[in-house]
C-alpha cells in the first residue's frame, strides 16, 4: 500500500472508530443524540454496530502495519459468530440456546430495553458479517480467498451505498424491507467507509485496482469517477423532486433530464479534453527531455570518445620517445663504461669523464623535459587568478632579452580589445613564452623578424593571437603532427620539439583550443580561444 493511502486509512480508522466509540457512550450514558431529528436521521447506531465498528477499526489498523495476526484472526471469527446468531435470532430460527439468550428477561431488560427499542438491521449484521470474513480471506495466502475478500467487501459497499440512497430519498419501499429494515444512515455511512478502506489493503485486487496507481488510466478514473457520481446522483434527486410536483408531467421532467445528461456529458467531455491534453503535453515535455539528455549523452560520449583517443594516441608517443631518447643514451654510457674499465691511460680517461659529463646532462635535459609533459598532463591545481596580459608579455620580454638584442627582432603588442583574463598565471606566461621562444628560434635570415601579440574577444570568448614573418611550416605535410611531442620541423641546435606540445597540453588542460595557420618562408600565426 503507498505510504499517502495507509496515512488517509488510518486517519479515517481513527475518526470512524472514535464516532463508533462516541454511540457505545451513549449507549452506557443513556444519550439520545438523535431525539430532536426526523426519520430517517433519527435511527441510531446500535450497540452491536457500535462494538463491531471499533473491533474492525483495530484490526484494520494492525491490518495496514502488519501487525497482531493473531488479534485480527481471532477477532473476526468473534464477530462472525456474534453475527451469525444475531442473523439465526433475526430469522426466527427455532434454537434453545438462542431463545435463552435473547428471550431471557435480564438479557432483555438490561440489553434491549434499556440501550434501544429497536431490533437489529439483518443487512447490517449481515454486513459485519461478511467483513469478518474479508479479514480472513485478506489473512489467506491463497490468491481464491483474497479476491473472495475483495467481492465481499464490494457487496458490503454496495449494500450501504444503496441503504445511503433510499434512506436519504425516503424511499418507503427500500425501508419496507425486512433485509434493510432499521439500518440506520450513520452506520451505513461508516460501513460504506469502511468497507472501501479495507479494501485499499489489496490495491490490486477488483474495483480498487482501477484508481489506486501511479499509471495514466488511474489518474483518468480518479478524475472522472467522482464527477460522473456526483451527476448521476444530481440526476437522480432532481428526478424524484419533479416526481413530487403535479406541475411538469412526466414527459417534460424526461426531456428536462435528457438535457440535463447532455449538459453534465458536455462538461465531462471537456474536463477529460483538458485532463487528457495536459498528460499529453507532460509526455511530450517528458520525451523532449529525454531525447535532450540523449542527444547531450551522445556528445558527451563522443567528446570522451575523443579525449580518450587523443589520450591513448599520446601515451603511445610518449612510450616511443621514451624508448627512443633514453636507449642512444643509456646505450652511449654503457659503451663509455667499457672503454673506460679498459683505458689505463689517465689523460684518456680525463677524455671519457668529460663525455659522461655530456651525456649525463643530455639525457638529465631529456628526464625534465618529460617530466614537465607529465606534470601539465597531471596538473589538478589550475587555480584561475585575473591576469593583465600586458605585464605577462613584459615578463617574457625580459626573459629573452638577449635572444632579442642578439637577432633584431621587432617586438609589438596591442592587448587594448581584451586587456586581461581569468587564467592559471603558471600556464599563460609559459604559453606566452612558448610562443615568442618559437618565433625568435625560427626567424628567417633574410629578413628582420617581426613578432606581434594582439587579444581579441571572439564569441564572447578571450583569445590571443600570435603572429610571425619567420620560416613558416609545410602544413600539408607536418599538419597532423605540429603539435606532436618531441616533433621538430627545422634544423637548429635548440629544437627539441616540447614547446608546442606543452602549449597545446596547457591551453586543452584549462578547456581552450589553439590553432595554426602558416605558409614557408612567409610565416606562422597561432590563435589561440581560452
Amino acid at each position: 500500500m503507498p505510504l499517502k493511502t495507509k496515512q488517509k486509512v488510518e486517519t479515517l480508522s481513527i475518526i470512524i472508530g472514535g464516532i463508533a466509540l462516541l454511540m457505545f457512550l451513549g449507549y452506557l450514558f443513556k444519550l439520545n443524540y438523535y431525539s430532536s431529528l426526523s426519520y430517517p436521521w433519527s435511527i441510531p447506531i446500535q450497540l452491536n454496530s457500535s462494538i463491531n465498528l471499533i473491533l474492525y477499526c483495530f484490526s484494520l489498523h494492525f491490518l495496514i502495519n502488519k501487525k497482531n495476526r493473531a488479534f485480527i484472526k481471532y477477532c473476526s471469527i468473534l464477530l462472525i459468530i456474534n453475527g451469525l446468531l444475531n442473523l439465526f435470532y433475526l430469522l426466527k430460527l427455532d434454537s434453545d440456546v438462542l431463545n435463552s439468550i435473547y428471550l431471557n428477561p435480564i438479557f432483555d431488560s438490561i440489553i434491549i430495553e434499556r440501550y434501544t427499542n429497536i431490533k437489529p438491521c439483518l443487512a447490517s449484521v449481515f454486513c459485519y458479517i461478511v467483513i469478518g470474513l474479508s479479514f480472513l480471506g485478506i489473512l489467506s495466502k491463497r490468491k481464491f480467498f483474497n479476491q473472495t475478500a475483495q467481492a465481499a467487501l464490494h457487496l458490503v459497499t454496495l449494500i450501504a451505498f444503496l441503504t445511503i440512497l433510499s434512506l436519504s430519498d425516503n424511499i418507503p419501499s427500500l425501508e419496507d424491507l425486512y433485509f434493510f429494515s432499521n439500518f440506520s444512515i450513520y452506520g451505513a455511512f461508516l460501513l460504506l467507509l469502511l468497507s472501501i478502506m479495507i479494501a485499499t489493503v489489496q490495491p490490486h485486487l477488483g474495483f480498487v485496482a482501477i484508481f489506486v496507481g501511479s499509471k495514466i488510466g488511474h489518474k483518468i478514473s480518479r478524475s472522472f469517477f467522482p464527477i460522473i457520481l456526483i451527476s448521476v446522483l444530481a440526476l437522480g434527486y432532481l428526478r424524484i423532486e419533479i416526481s413530487k410536483t403535479e406541475q411538469i408531467n412526466g414527459a417534460s421532467a424526461n426531456v428536462l433530464l435528457q438535457a440535463s445528461f447532455i449538459l453534465i456529458t458536455l462538461f465531462i467531455a471537456h474536463f477529460s479534453k483538458e485532463n487528457l491534453n495536459k498528460i499529453d503535453d507532460q509526455r511530450k515535455e517528458a520525451e523532449n527531455k529525454i531525447v535532450l539528455a540523449n542527444n547531450n549523452l551522445e556528445k558527451r560520449i563522443l567528446a570522451r570518445t575523443n579525449h580518450l583517443t587523443k589520450q591513448n594516441k599520446q601515451l603511445e608517443e610518449f612510450a616511443y620517445v621514451v624508448s627512443h631518447n633514453f636507449r642512444a643514451p643509456v646505450s652511449n654510457l654503457h659503451s663509455l663504461i667499457d672503454i673506460y674499465k679498459e683505458e689505463e691511460d689517465p689523460k684518456t680517461k680525463d677524455v671519457l669523464i668529460e663525455k659522461f659529463e655530456i651525456t649525463v646532462t643530455n639525457l638529465t635535459t631529456t628526464l625534465n623535459d618529460l617530466l614537465n609533459v607529465i606534470s601539465v598532463k597531471n596538473d589538478t591545481k589550475k587555480e584561475k587568478q585575473n591576469l593583465v596580459f600586458d605585464t605577462c608579455f613584459l615578463n617574457a620580454i625580459e626573459s629573452f632579452q638577449g635572444d632579442i638584442i642578439k637577432s633584431g627582432a621587432l617586438i609589438t603588442s596591442d592587448f587594448s580589445k581584451a586587456p586581461s583574463i581569468d587564467y592559471s598565471a603558471l600556464y599563460l606566461e609559459s604559453i606566452i613564452q612558448n610562443l615568442l621562444s618559437n618565433a625568435l628560434k625560427y626567424s628567417s635570415p633574410l629578413r628582420t623578424a617581426k613578432i606581434h601579440f594582439q587579444s581579441h574577444i571572439i564569441n564572447d570568448e578571450t583569445a590571443l593571437i600570435v603572429s610571425d614573418n619567420g620560416l613558416g611550416i609545410d602544413l600539408k605535410e607536418h599538419g597532423k603532427e605540429i603539435f606532436g611531442f618531441n616533433k621538430v620541423f627545422h634544423k637548429h641546435p635548440d629544437a627539441k620539439g616540447v614547446g608546442l606540445f606543452l602549449t597545446k597540453a596547457q591551453v586543452e588542460g584549462m578547456g581552450g583550443t589553439i590553432t595554426v595557420d602558416s605558409t614557408v618562408d612567409v610565416g606562422t600565426k597561432f590563435k589561440i580561444i581560452f
